[in-house]
Formats: structure tokens, sequence, C-alpha cells
């Protein structure tokens, strides 16, 4: 398989989060359709459903599942390259390869990851749409305090984004979309899962209930469902 490894390392880290949520054991699946993945991360508080298509890729092969053991050393390694790469596996490795260099990368047996189950459905009473350097903008100031938890509260056409800590900060976002009377908190997970999203999101909202976020781009769809904070 071939692919442009600025792609690929783009929609990887999309799927990797950030901090104490980051994500390293997973299962690709490459089927027909592209590379699936579902994974939850180790405290069961985000769920990452992506499909990178296999249109993205100049060659591609549906060669079924692959564990990954460190998906963060997987983006370094094949950020080393300078454009695309062929992406190759044979028994337990995956090999990295472009023009005389190559790359060997150790997989883990499939049967010693957990499988996730297909994504139940959920209803919510918002689905709005964001743009991502709003929500990065608002992530990178929030993070100027040690701890913080950041509500999300739609008003008709409005989104507010507040947080708690020794700084806090409001947003009000125009979502034509937005009804109004969601009221609904998170803790860090949010920022892990949110960091490296771009262009427009989706955002899917119920009080006191989980977030749904999808970012769908040309190459891409990603949907991260991350679950609220709830205050006895």
């Amino acid at each position: 398989m071939k692919i442009e490894k600025t792609k690929f390392t783009n929609f990887l880290k999309k799927v990797k989060l950030d901090g104490a949520d980051q994500i390293d054991e997973v299962l690709f699946d490459f089927t027909t359709q592209g590379l699936k993945i579902m994974v939850m991360n180790k405290t069961s508080t985000c769920r990452i459903d992506a499909m990178f298509k296999s249109s993205a890729f100049s060659e591609y092969e549906a060669i079924g599942k692959v564990g990954i053991q460190e998906l963060h050393m997987l983006i370094r390694l094949c950020e080393t390259f300078d454009k695309e790469v062929d992406i190759k596996t044979s028994e337990n490795l995956l090999t990295i390869k472009s023009g005389s260099r190559k790359i060997e990368f150790e997989l883990l047996d499939i049967q010693f990851i957990s499988e996730v189950a297909e994504p139940k459905v959920m209803e919510f009473d918002e689905s709005i749409t964001v743009n991502s350097k709003v929500l990065n903008k608002f992530i990178k100031d929030v993070e100027l305090n040690k701890e913080y938890i950041i509500n999300l509260e739609t008003t008709e056409k409005k989104l507010k984004i507040s947080n708690t800590g020794k700084y806090k900060f409001t947003e009000i976002i125009e979502a034509k979309e937005a009804k109004g009377g969601v009221n609904t908190s998170f803790g860090l997970p949010l920022t892990n899962a949110l960091r490296a999203l771009t262009g427009e999101l989706q955002l899917n909202l119920k009080s006191q209930y989980p977030l749904r976020v999808v970012e769908k781009t040309e190459d891409s769809v990603i949907s991260i469902i991350v679950a609220p904070r709830i205050e006895n």
C-alpha cells in the first residue's frame, strides 16, 4: 500500500488522542472501504470510530486486521520519511519503505487486543456545526489552568463554552442550528480528544449525556464520543 505520509500521520494523530487518554494498542482493519478503526481509551471515557478511505491511498489492499502496539511510535516513524511511503505487512512485522530506506515495526498479535463492538444508536437533543479553530483556541486558553472543567451550553442559535479553574474563559459561538436547553460538562478527556481535529466539526449534544464529535474530510470520517462529567 502506498500513501502520502502526512495524510496518514495526520489521520493517526486524530485517532491517538493526547495526554492521559493517549491510545497505543489499536486494531487496524484494512477493509475494502479503507482503514477502519474502532477503539476506546483505557478509562473508557473516549470512543473513536474512524475510517480512512481507500481512495486516500495511491495503492491499496484490503489485507484485514493488523495489531498495533505503539501507535505513537508508528506515527513518529512515518514522520521520518519525506513524502509517500510504501506500507506492507508480513508475519509479525509492518514495513515502512520509501526509496532505499525502510523501517520495520513489530506488530501485536490481534488476539491480545480487545475488539470494540459496533457503536450503539445514540439520540441527541442538539446537532450543531463548529469550526475546530475556535474550539482549539479555547482549549489552548483553558490549559493555562492546572485543573478545569469545560461546560457546553446551548441557547437559541448560540453555543456557550466556559470553564472552571483559576482562569475562567467564556466563548459565545454563533450556531444557527442550536435550539437551546442543553447544559453539560466535560473534563480533560474532551480537550485530549479535540486537540488534533481540524475543519468543521459536528457536535451532537444532550444534557448529562456523552458528546459525539464528528469530523469529515475528503479522506476520512472520524467520530469521537466523550463521556460527560457528572457531579453527584
